[in-house]
């Protein structure tokens, strides 16, 4: 399949196993035709004139090339969107990405359906084979980004902070990335933004049920710069406010970027990026909780974040085998929370909670590449960042309106009072070593040191890729390695007393794959993976999983210590393009993620839990299966179905106990069986996208009706228990 695109207008086409292709709705005019595919020569056509009536035949013989070493994809678990990558590891095009369903336009939400992701529906954010998504590298133009996400009060994330309009490829490696990338333990989300081609501006706008959105590109200096500007706004709080539902929540957020190139010299090539959003989620208004929902509360929330980034890149050829990319970059993330719920009809607080921190980065980073022959292939480089953070908390936990028993410890309120304020520098310092031993068989050698001052981390992390050439159309990866992830300086929950810093935590990985292509163009790929954590450190977390916006307030928080995890799986992926107007898609993962731990401390309530040392992930999901059909009768619609299944998530039951209140009477407590002790119900999804674009003399006009949840199936993320009162006048739950 050879890729064909109109460089003027962005329309393409890829051949059929004959190595035909047509491109229709093409307005009249003169063009330039771009024809690639991956082990041959490029070659452009230019001057092809469209005129009236007239169909324009192409016959092109392509020359075959020695493909570079260092395009060549070694490590397993490597797949590529929108046009990053080689196209013989492209998943999906920028087509099929507008051609699916995803709630907020949102990349990161569009590549979920991938085998060995799992994630909820009210968040952005995905976990890679069992890991925690914390654990995920996120690179926007080779810069690490923080916390990338808006809505952050919702499951700590509903949509990214990079509007999809302004990406031009996507690289996702879920096991085995080389030693360039450190400090993660499961996977790398690598980012590049979109560059214009045209000799003219462009302008782009877009609204959807979430937000509105307008672009710019263009070009300057006879083609040798290009710029790009970008702005988002979501408009949740205007539209509640339209609507007088002033006793919603009402988040508002937006975000800009921009980026210049200029290619100062043939060698040497200047870019600056700027990226700034910012969030504020504000609530006031009556509630209730306790039994029943009969106690009257008051809730108010006044929440903001901010992240803001700048860097600028220079990537110089020095000669023909030697290149180096130099990158300096500032960076400050921010977050200021105050929340509380009072009783209405007596003074008791539920919660107050304020927070306030302020973290910035410095850093520079430097990678050369040296192509010593066409057999091996170098790559170095150090990155250091210097970091401060400065978090102030102040929390008060009132007593469980579930537990009536008598607090004969006065254990209540909890009250939290700190302040943590410190800097730190890490460095990183890697060297890989690519390398051809026989024609079916290349070899990456990496070595990875980083070294943390906060931490007193000093690591050192061996990976080895293989790439295995069984056939023309059948390739054999594998990867063993050791990946480190320091605690970052930023993530110290002081909130619950914890001030101190951890040991880095480690990851050994054995990954094995298998990809095969066939002639009609079908593509499937089989990996099985094995991964065992240790050394580490607590984490916070609530077993009960709602989407609360002051987690560290709920009676079910916890601070679990685990000391080792093991995930294990195997995972299928196919996909096909049936002519021009059918294509499928499809994913099928069978895994199990385990955890193993010295104790589970009940944060917020004082009655003691009851828990199995070894016990499921609470992500794990034994069977996850995804599909995608698109349908496209024309150049101009497009209709999607995709579909979503995975095995229930661990879950936890509650039950009531006898207790004394403070009456002295009889009375029932909701406590928790047995946490992570039973099982959600099977996740089931059906969404529908239909597509309609229209051809204008000055460009494309796109409209798109979107459904989620087709049939309205309920699916549960947690489970929440309250006492009434039956028939009988007796309560249960």
């Amino acid at each position: 399949m050879v890729n064909i695109t109109l460089r003027e207008t962005r329309q393409g086409s890829v051949t059929d196993k004959e190595g035909a292709f047509t491109i229709t709705r093409v307005p009249l005019g003169v063009y330039t035709i771009e024809i690639r595919h991956i082990g041959y020569q490029e070659k452009i056509y230019q001057e092809i004139h469209l005129k009236s009536d007239t169909d324009v035949n192409l016959t092109v013989r392509l020359t075959p090339v020695a493909i570079q070493l260092k395009e060549v994809t070694v490590s397993p678990g490597s797949f590529s969107f929108m046009g990053a990558g080689s196209s013989s590891r492209q998943t999906m095009s920028r087509e099929d990405i507008e051609s699916v369903p995803q709630f907020g336009e949102d990349i990161f939400r569009a590549v979920n359906r991938l085998p060995g992701l799992s994630s909820g529906d009210y968040s952005a954010h995905f976990s890679i084979r069992g890991g925690r998504h914390d654990e995920t590298l996120i690179l926007l133009d080779g810069l690490e980004i923080y916390e990338p996400y808006h809505l952050k009060d919702f499951n700590e994330g509903a949509i990214s902070i990079i509007d999809v309009e302004t990406i031009g490829g996507v690289e996702l490696m879920t096991g085995g990335f080389p030693a360039e990338y450190g400090n993660k333990l499961s996977g790398v989300f690598n980012i590049t933004s979109r560059k214009p081609e045209e000799d003219h501006t462009r302008y782009s706008v877009g609204m959807s049920f979430m937000n509105a959105r307008a672009m710019l590109e263009g070009t300057f200096a006879q083609g040798k710069g290009s710029w790009v500007f970008s702005a988002r706004r979501g408009y949740l709080d205007l539209v509640f406010n339209l609507m007088n539902q002033n006793d919603l929540p009402s988040p508002m957020y937006y975000d800009l970027f921009s980026k210049m190139d200029y290619q100062i010299h043939p060698n040497h090539l200047f870019s600056a990026n700027v990226l700034h959003t910012r969030d504020k989620y504000t609530y006031n208004a009556k509630a209730t909780t306790g039994f029943q929902d009969t106690l009257k509360t008051q809730e108010l929330a006044n929440n903001k974040y901010g992240n803001s980034y700048a860097w600028v890149r220079l990537k110089s050829t020095l000669g023909r085998k030697v290149s180096v990319q130099n990158m300096a970059s500032v960076g400050t993330v921010t977050k200021s929370r105050d929340g509380t719920e009072k009783y209405t009809d007596f003074q008791d607080v539920v919660y107050e909670l304020t927070n306030k921190r302020d973290f910035h980065i410095l850093g520079f980073k430097q990678d050369w590449s040296y192509e010593y022959s066409n057999a091996v292939f170098l790559e170095a480089g150090l990155d250091i960042k210097k970091s401060k953070v400065d978090d102030t908390f102040h929390n008060i936990v009132g007593k469980n309106p579930d537990d009536p028993s008598t607090d004969s410890l006065a254990y209540y309120p909890i009250e939290t009072r700190t302040a943590f304020k410190t800097d730190g520098t890490t460095l990183g310092l890697y060297l890989v070593n690519r390398f051809q031993l026989l024609d079916p068989l290349t070899l990456e050698l990496g070595l990875r040191y980083d070294r943390t001052s906060y931490t007193k981390d000093s690591d050192f992390s061996p990976r080895v890729n293989a790439l295995v050439k069984l056939a023309q159309r059948t390739n054999l990866r594998l990867a063993w390695g050791h990946y480190r992830q320091v605690q970052g300086i930023e993530d110290v929950a002081a909130l619950n007393g914890q001030s101190g810093y951890f040991p880095s935590e480690l990851s050994r990985q054995w990954t094995v794959g298998l990809d095969q292509s066939f002639p009609n163009g079908a593509r499937v790929r089989v990996e099985g993976y094995y991964k065992k954590g240790s050394n580490l450190r607590p984490k916070y977390r609530n077993w009960k999983g709602s989407p609360d916006v002051f987690l560290e307030t709920n009676e079910d928080r916890i601070l679990v210590f685990p000391y080792k995890t093991t995930s294990r799986g195997i995972e299928l992926y196919y996909d096909q393009n049936f002519g021009k107007k059918v294509s499928l898609r499809g994913s099928y993962a069978l895994s199990q993620v385990e955890e193993q731990t010295n104790r589970i401390d009940n944060i917020n309530n004082p009655s003691a839990l009851q828990y199995d040392s070894n016990h499921l992930g609470p992500q794990d999901q034994r069977h996850a299966l995804n599909l995608d059909s698109t349908y496209r009768p024309s150049h101009a619609w497009s209709l999607n179905l995709s579909y979503a299944f995975h095995s229930g998530w661990p879950g936890t039951l509650e039950n009531m106990l006898q207790v004394i209140g403070d009456d002295g009477e009889t009375d029932f407590s909701i406590q928790p069986v047995k946490l992570y002790g039973s099982k959600l119900p099977d996740y089931h999804r059906l969404d529908a996208r239909i597509t309609r674009k229209f051809e204008t003399s000055r460009g494309e006009v796109r409209f798109f009706l979107e459904v989620v949840n087709l049939t309205n199936h309920n699916n549960v993320f947690g489970y929440d228990f309250y006492r009434v009162l039956n028939t009988n006048g007796e309560l249960q739950l």
